[in-house]
């Protein structure tokens, strides 16, 4: 679809939702509108305020980010300017969870501490020692995983709902049994047949699974069919028995830089096929 307006003008916007596409999209609308706009019910995702920021440096006018209500006050255009990314705390938490279900330990320099404040304490409730430094975030998991029994997804700066899906390779591995709430997302359990052909016992639902603990997973050929759940499928390798090989890696590159390379580094013995 292709939309054309001569002119933008600020208005009103109050989102039933917390969505952070539809936030980071009305903010890029509202930036060289004429007059201002007034953008509640906003997420308040790092992205959003990451997003804010940069378009401040470069001349835009905008107030609240990170908060429910952004003002944005319209400007003819913006300019050129220097941003540096903040790191990615879906990456990083992958990497954390990684270790919370293989065990072992690992060091995730520059990781966004501040960011991962609902995952840290997942983590350390399932069993796992987390020591923050003013250099990044130092993960251990040398005794038992147990289950939290209970785990919600919400909006930030609630557990992300990005990942979900990675946890659940970590709960399958986990004593004990644990109820999964979806609450951002329905229809976002896809990953557990494939999890199940691996030895996982996941009984899912449109907006709830139920996982049962204590599972030994083995490797199989199981197929990503989006990007969290692609991850889950290498974080399940990691910890199953024998080879395990994911298909359509291409939606798991969406996200992820270069999956293959961080946990290599971490010790794990992982490849792409063109390389074992």
């Amino acid at each position: 679809m292709t939309v054309f307006a001569k002119r933008l003008n600020g208005v009103q916007i109050r989102f039933p939702f917390s969505s952070v596409g539809a936030t980071q999209n009305a903010i890029l609308c509202a930036v060289c509108a004429k007059g201002e706009t007034v953008l509640t019910g906003c997420a308040k995702e790092p992205e959003v305020v990451s997003l804010c920021r940069f378009l401040n440096g470069a001349g835009a006018k905008i107030e609240g980010a990170g908060s429910k209500t952004i003002r944005i006050e319209g400007v003819k255009k913006l300019c050129s300017t220097e941003f540096s990314i903040d790191a990615d705390r879906i990456v990083a938490g992958t990497c954390l969870i990684g270790v919370l279900a293989a065990g072992g330990e690992a060091f995730l320099r520059q990781a966004p501490i501040g960011q991962l404040t609902a995952v840290i304490a997942v983590a350390k409730k399932m069993g796992a020692q987390i020591i923050p430094t003013p250099k990044g975030l130092l993960v251990k998991r040398a005794g038992r995983l147990v289950s939290p029994l209970l785990l919600e997804t919400d909006v930030y700066p609630g557990y992300p709902t990005d990942l979900q899906s990675p946890m659940l390779t970590a709960l399958c591995c986990a004593e004990g049994n644990c109820m999964v709430s979806e609450r951002v997302f329905n229809g976002r359990f896809g990953v557990h047949e494939q999890l199940n052909r691996m030895g996982a016992a996941i009984v899912a639902g449109q907006t709830s699974a139920e996982v049962t603990g204590g599972r030994k997973l083995h490797g199989e050929r199981v197929f990503a069919k989006e990007l969290r759940g692609g991850a889950a499928l290498v974080l399940a390798g990691l910890c199953a028995e024998h080879k395990t090989v994911v298909e359509n890696c291409h939606f798991i590159r969406r996200g992820y830089e270069d999956i293959v390379r961080d946990f290599r580094e971490l010790g794990a013995d992982i490849g792409t096929e063109t390389e074992i």
